[in-house]
């Protein structure tokens, strides 16, 4: 979202041949990307990809074709997660995944299936805990039906958010996210972060900040009819983190439940915000989670999750 990209050569060569001056530098990664414009793509059509629409799904970059799925290699098998920063995984009719379809997205050139997560036979639970992967799937599994049958999120992870932590405070950290604004909507979107932070730590905030991929969400808001509870939203938001076993390469489940009940906290406290504001709930609720989902992927977040006291 903040870099379409990187790119690999031999897809620089491909994409300039099909459209000239559709690739940039992006110094913040040190590499090729597909250039943007306004925060989209240049490429993004009102009808979705121009590339994909003309030349078919293999002639997209992979970072593109796999988006939005995420491929987690288990001791039981593959599976197939996905990430909900677009409105497009969050709002409106959505079905279920056809694997077939992720399975095409997720091969590369040569038909591999390259893994963005590898689970070993055993979780962390917590420091004192491993069980093996079997284990982890039946606690999984009840995790998940809580979730879909409605549950308090907040009961479900059964922990407190904003944990202590070392060496640090919550403020320094919100101050760190509000740091990040560069012009771009990534940017925007970490600063929403910090604010919400300093906010439910009762630090006074400034009103509401221009809203990231605002343009995006104005489409999806468009073609969709059903009202989703926003709890719903961010439920499933959750659910997904915890099957996609991101965290597995972080830590211990015990710190998976606090990152996660911390960032779910910020998303639903903006969801709230933005519904006060006028925002439809669906909607607020499902920029809530864009903002939750960046502020986790960008690497101030692992060190934070590190910093954990527990």
């Amino acid at each position: 979202m903040h870099a379409i990209g990187p790119v690999t050569r031999s897809e620089v060569r491909r994409l300039t041949v099909l459209a000239p001056d559709s690739i940039a530098h992006n110094p913040h990664i040190g590499a090729a990307v597909v250039a943007a414009r306004d925060g989209a793509c240049t490429h993004l059509g009102d009808d979705g990809c121009r590339v994909h629409a003309a030349h078919g799904p293999l002639a997209k970059p992979s970072v593109c074709r796999r988006f939005p799925y995420r491929l987690v290699a288990t001791p039981e098998g593959r599976r197939v997660s996905t990430e909900h920063r677009c409105p497009c995984r969050t709002m409106g009719d959505r079905p279920p995944i056809d694997l077939a379809d992720a399975w095409s997205s997720l091969r590369d050139g040569a038909g591999r299936l390259g893994a963005d997560v590898v689970v070993g036979k055993t979780v962390r639970l917590d420091a004192r805990r491993r069980v093996p992967f079997a284990r982890w799937e039946r606690l999984e599994r009840d995790l998940l039906a809580r979730l879909a049958a409605g549950e308090d999120t907040k009961a479900v992870l059964d922990a407190e958010p904003f944990p202590k932590l070392e060496d640090v405070s919550w403020t320094d950290v919100a101050h760190h996210y509000r740091s990040k604004l560069d012009g771009s909507s990534c940017g925007q979107a970490l600063a929403w972060f910090g604010d919400a932070l300093l906010s439910l730590h009762d630090v006074p905030v400034r009103g509401l900040r221009d809203r990231p991929w605002a343009p995006a969400f104005d489409r999806a808001e468009a073609r969709t009819a059903t009202i989703e509870r926003p709890e719903a939203i961010l439920a499933d938001w959750i659910a997904d983190e915890i099957w996609g076993l991101e965290w597995v390469e972080r830590g211990t489940f015990a710190h998976a439940r606090l990152d996660l009940v911390t960032r779910w906290t910020v998303a639903d406290h903006i969801a709230r915000r933005l519904a006060a504001a006028g925002v439809r709930a669906d909607r607020a609720a499902a920029e809530a989670v864009l903002v939750g989902e960046m502020a986790g992927a960008a690497p101030l977040w692992r060190s934070v999750v590190r910093a954990f006291v527990t």
